[in-house]
């Protein structure tokens, strides 16, 4: 007979699945053709004899409950039949536990969310900018109001997946807002609207941002007195205004069945359409009472009301807006077709790049050149190339990578061609170069053979007051650097009027330093 074992339960760690266990008959001494044979069930496949040996190793023992047991002969040398049992149970290690198989899951399932949210977010500004890429790039020529105000609900669903979309605009005679289009389920077919409803100014959500000139986001309809029930109650909704010239000529509404539906991108992106589409409804009123041979005239009057918004946007001098428009309408009429074509390319390009830069604190230093570019290239078409300049970037600079602000270059190039080049006489040349001083540090110089800022200064006084103009671009681009170094980044900026050695200027050097770690 065995001894009693003292423990009938062990419970052992995963990492203890290594052990021994010693067993004994009390008549061990006794008999001596005593024999003994043990198995774990679970584990060997059958009975294990070892003679007289009393002990019985295991190792790498996977987790799980076993049942060890061990028997022995008796004095006739035959088996016995009782059997001692001892229950082990190898606990699993924590990564094959229920508790951490159920926070892996829980984990990948919020990873999952937050990914999806992410890729949502992102397909969602992709289309608000695609959105508005294609109202700032999109040319109406002859369609009418009611065309573009088609145009417009119908890229609001498509471009920016709203559930409908209805643009009124405002009549004056009634002083009453006026369905002109609608997508969604008002609109079974073509251009038509199930009920088309009118909405007095300062009623419902609609009639008061007419009324102030404020976009409304309402989050829960429910909760709002102001909502008029159209087609069908929906629970959110954002109205934003059409303003032209400071007045509103209309807006721009939107509903959703579900709650909380409407962000803060929608409120820009529709602010910006309306801005945009606010000029394309101006001119395509004033196109409907014009002659043919005002057509051209009229699209370059588009072309600046959109531009006044843009340069007033990105800080640059509305005289250099009027300038080039103005170059542009004397090449058409002067049938000047193929340079006002080249004119007008580049004059677009350059305003959808500050379109787009706009919403940015910061751009790169290659999207600023290339600005630069467009700027210096369009003064060198006005003025017949009568200027050379050239920008230069330092090799050590990553152009795509290094920051600054936008349009902040632009003020000081624009000075040294104005009030520094175009007042000389014989060679013309403007520099603009880029290099790292150390790399924390890079500088920008914006250098010029003019007249020199003392004999500038001497004819601006000269002139009659009509005829000055402050330019406030430097000042603006001034007060920016100095926001910059309030925020503890290096920022600063130094003027320097060069002489030769007779003490005669030759010209002036602006050294703008910036931390090449501006961040948005």
């Amino acid at each position: 007979m065995l001894y009693a074992v003292s423990n009938p339960l062990l419970n052992l760690r995963y990492n203890e699945n290594f052990f021994s266990i010693e067993f004994s008959s009390i008549r061990h001494n006794e008999i001596t053709s005593l024999q003994y044979a043990y198995m774990l069930k679970g584990f060997n496949k059958g009975w294990v004899h070892c003679g007289r040996r009393q002990i019985a190793s295991y190792t790498n023992v996977p987790d799980g409950r076993y049942t060890f047991l061990v028997k022995c002969t008796g004095a006739d040398g035959q088996w016995m039949d009782k059997e001692t049992a001892v229950a082990i149970y190898i606990k699993p290690p924590f990564w094959k536990t229920w508790e951490f198989a159920a926070g892996i899951l829980m984990l990948l399932a919020a990873a999952g969310i937050y990914l999806y949210k992410l890729s949502r977010r992102r397909r969602q500004k992709i289309y608000i900018d695609n959105t508005i890429d294609y109202f700032a790039n999109s040319v109406y020529g002859q369609n009418s109001v009611t065309e573009i105000c088609w145009d417009i609900a119908r890229n609001c669903i498509s471009q920016l997946h709203f559930e409908d979309c209805v643009v009124y605009l405002v009549d004056k005679e009634k002083n009453r807002l006026v369905q002109k289009a609608a997508y969604g389920p008002k609109n079974p077919k073509g251009q038509e609207i199930i009920n088309p409803i009118e909405i007095e100014m300062g009623k419902g959500i609609v009639g008061t941002v007419a009324e102030t000139g404020k976009p409304l986001l309402i989050k829960d309809t429910t909760k709002d007195e102001r909502y008029i029930v159209d087609d069908e109650t929906r629970l959110s909704e954002l109205a934003v205004p059409i303003l032209h010239d400071g007045e509103v000529i209309g807006v721009i509404d939107s509903e959703n069945k579900k709650r909380n539906f409407f962000k803060e991108e929608h409120i820009k992106a529709l602010n910006t359409i309306a801005a945009i589409s606010a000029n394309k409804i101006a001119e395509a009123t004033a196109e409907a009472m014009a002659k043919e041979n005002e057509i051209k005239v009229l699209e370059i009057n588009k072309m600046l009301a959109e531009s006044q918004l843009m340069a007033l946007r990105a800080q640059m001098n509305p005289h250099f807006v009027f300038n080039c428009l103005n170059s542009i309408q004397e090449c058409i009429v002067t049938q000047k077709y193929g340079e006002a074509s080249k004119y007008l390319n580049k004059f677009s390009k350059l305003f959808r790049m500050v379109l787009n830069n706009s919403g940015k604190k910061l751009v790169t230093l290659a999207e600023e050149k290339e600005v630069l570019e467009l700027y210096l290239e369009l003064e060198q078409m006005r003025f017949e190339k009568g200027f050379e300049y050239a920008i230069t970037i330092d090799e050590k600079l990553d152009a795509d990578e290094v920051l600054l602000p936008s349009m902040l270059v632009q003020p000081y190039a624009e000075n040294a061609l104005w009030h520094g080049l175009m007042h000389k006489e014989g060679d013309r040349k403007l520099s603009i170069s880029f290099r790292l001083i150390n790399e924390e540090v890079f500088e920008c110089v914006i250098d010029d053979n003019g007249i020199g800022r003392k004999r500038s200064f001497e004819l601006k006084a000269g002139q009659s007051k009509a005829k000055r103009h402050e330019s406030k671009g430097l000042a603006i681009s001034k007060d920016r650097l100095d926001v910059i170094e309030r925020q503890g980044y290096h920022a600063s900026l130094q003027i320097t009027d060069k002489q030769d050695q007779n003490g005669d200027a030759t010209g002036t050097r602006v050294t703008i330093e910036l931390s090449t770690e501006l961040t948005n």
